[in-house]
């Protein structure tokens, strides 16, 4: 699984060995012309429709509601002169607070390969390489960081349901590891060309996957991926990316600590740090919790300039408003959740938590799945999210938000 899930381009916690792909249709060819040419040529569709309604509830009594049909269709199409791989998702949006209605097909993934010499591969086109081995984040997952998802979503979804990146790149698959290098284009907004180099391997002796990655940008990192298993029901594992520039300017306060500005900050290395572990029970419940420490955060030294502005109205406040709103606004999290509670064979309960440390705030997530048929599936809950006004999210808009998805697989 380890190599395979790489040359797919979706790899993100591997824990099985794979031998690379072979080409067998050179011996059914000397067999069979009919078998030959069948084995050559083959066209393999998948994928779901999805039928998606949110409703927020928010600060003073407002509300807002999105309704949403999504479709993801996946092709392969091998010949002859390599695979076509491609993955469209047409989608209809209307939202209560927009008179217009968006239907747009998104195309994900387009891109050809080819074995070029025993095991080693070579691509090219718009794809989704997608790195990481934790379930609640993953800051090695260095070209997807920063675009759009929906974590209503089950995780496989939400990882998925993003446009992958146009790029040119080689695999090699060996007995017990992988290397994949790409060169990307740039990020939105920058005329850098990006590239990506990636070591991923098993260490027999200690049952451990690893994953080295070299990821050069605006901003370069590293990014190392480590997951094992102890013993039959429990596993452990741990990210980290270390970058050379932080994602956010660093606050700067007046003599009076009201946030007055902001400044680059590029004085050191920033590392995100996420360290869980999996455990089953014997009724089969999961249980995964994880420590966050992202040193992008801002340090209670620097939000405390921010609530100053926001409370006193000293400094800039607008400023001060707008970098409350930033993603991973504090450094440290903890993750928890509890999935895979039956109660039928085909409906189960999950619920999810993540707690600042930093400033005590919180999101509780309940949900309900229920797997009406082989091809169908339900899913509803709620999120709640909590702490106080000034914390990260004690000052999200939404206060609650109730969500109902339909998927059917084809």
């Amino acid at each position: 699984m380890l190599a395979a899930c790489l040359h797919a381009g979706v790899c993100s916690a591997a824990v099985e060995e794979a031998s690379p792909p072979s080409d067998a249709s050179d011996g059914e060819a000397e067999k069979s012309p009919d078998a030959g040419e069948a084995a050559r040529t083959g066209l393999d569709l998948s994928g779901y429709a999805s039928v998606r309604a949110r409703h927020d509830l928010e600060d003073h009594g407002d509300s807002a509601s999105r309704g949403a049909v999504v479709a993801v269709i996946r092709a392969n199409l091998e010949f002859d002169g390599g695979k076509l791989a491609a993955q469209l998702r047409p989608e209809f949006v209307r939202a209560s607070r927009s008179r217009d209605r968006v239907a747009q097909v998104r195309v994900d993934e387009l891109n050809w390969e080819k074995e070029i010499a025993a095991s080693s591969f070579l691509f090219a086109g718009r794809k989704r390489i997608v790195n990481g081995v934790a379930l609640g984040r993953n800051p090695t997952d260095f070209l997807n960081l920063g675009k759009p998802e929906d974590r209503t979503l089950a995780d496989e979804d939400r990882r998925a349901e993003k446009k992958g990146d146009d790029l040119v790149g080689w695999s090699h698959f060996g007995p017990a590891y992988s290397v994949q290098a790409a060169v990307v284009s740039p990020e939105h907004g920058s005329h850098r060309v990006r590239a990506l180099v990636q070591l991923t391997g098993r260490i027999d002796a200690v049952s451990t996957d690893y994953s080295i990655i070299g990821y050069y940008a605006e901003n370069p990192g590293v990014g190392l991926n480590l997951s094992t298993a102890i013993g039959d029901r429990m596993t452990a594992h741990a990210e980290m990316a270390v970058r050379g520039d932080r994602d956010r300017q660093r606050p700067v306060a007046d003599a009076q600590n009201a946030l007055i500005g902001t400044v680059e900050d590029r004085d050191g290395s920033f590392a995100d740090i996420v360290v869980g572990g999996q455990y089953t029970s014997d009724a089969g419940w999961t249980f995964t919790a994880e420590y966050w420490r992202n040193a992008n955060g801002y340090s209670d030294d620097e939000f405390s300039s921010l609530e100053r502005s926001l409370r006193t109205g000293l400094g800039d406040p607008g400023l001060a408003g707008n970098l409350i709103a930033t993603p991973e606004l504090r450094r440290e999290k903890i993750f928890f959740r509890i999935s895979d509670v039956k109660l039928r064979d085909n409906v189960e309960l999950e619920t999810t938590m993540i707690h600042g440390l930093d400033d005590d705030s919180r999101f509780v997530r309940g949900a309900v799945i229920w797997d009406v048929a082989d091809a169908d599936a339900i899913k509803a809950g709620v999120d709640v999210l909590s702490g106080s006004a000034f914390s990260e999210y004690g000052a999200s808009p939404v206060d609650t938000r109730i969500f109902l998805i339909y998927k059917r697989y084809f």
